[in-house]
């Protein structure tokens, strides 16, 4: 005996719309790919306008971006009126100028021994003399006759340059006279009476 259903889904031809059920199409590889494209886009997108409106480190101001440019009053130094000096300024430090020690000029030794010597064969004159000079104060230590020769004009031998004060004082005493330098006519002072000597 043959029974009969009411019709349902499964009386329906569906031959044309594809498999259902169990034996459906696989689904394309490209739809999974878009919505990940998308994304990494709008994080690109996101982190550059971020630098953009931060500033990079590179950046540097283009002719648009400098006020100078566009404004010629900024550009023109400003006068202002001078800055008044500060304490450092005004205060020079001391300079340091290196000078050597002067040398002591020389002095007046009368404890220098005098020996004076009669270049002019007058009887007495080395004494007279040796008498003025002790009487104004100067250590007269011997006399004696000039035995080199002729003498030279009244000249005071003196044996190194610390000698030489002591000299001209000598000379002073005597109203007449030159020094000169020479150790060889002994340590102290010697006067060498000459013609031009007038006691």
């Amino acid at each position: 005996m043959t029974r009969t259903y009411p019709p349902d889904e499964f009386d329906v031809d569906d031959s044309g719309t594809g498999r259902r059920g169990a034996h459906r199409a696989k689904p394309n590889p490209l739809v999974a790919v878009v919505p990940l494209v998308l994304v990494t886009v709008a994080v690109v997108a996101v982190l550059v306008g971020t630098m953009t409106l931060l500033g990079g480190p590179g950046d540097a101001p283009t002719s648009g971006d400098d006020p100078a440019a566009s404004d010629p009053a900024a550009s023109e130094p400003a006068a202002s009126e001078p800055a008044e000096p500060t304490a450092s300024e005004t205060t020079a430090p001391p300079s340091e100028t290196t000078t050597e020690p002067a040398e002591p000029e020389p002095t007046v030794d009368q404890s220098l021994p005098v020996t004076v010597l009669n270049g002019v064969g007058v009887a007495g004159l080395a004494g007279d003399t040796a008498d003025l000079l002790t009487g104004a104060g100067f250590n007269v230590v011997g006399t004696d006759n000039f035995t080199g020769g002729e003498a030279p004009p009244t000249t005071v031998f003196y044996a190194t340059e610390e000698q030489s004060a002591t000299a001209d004082a000598v000379v002073a005493e005597l109203g007449v006279g030159v020094i000169e330098l020479d150790p060889a006519m002994g340590e102290g002072l010697t006067v060498v009476l000459g013609e031009d000597y007038q006691p």
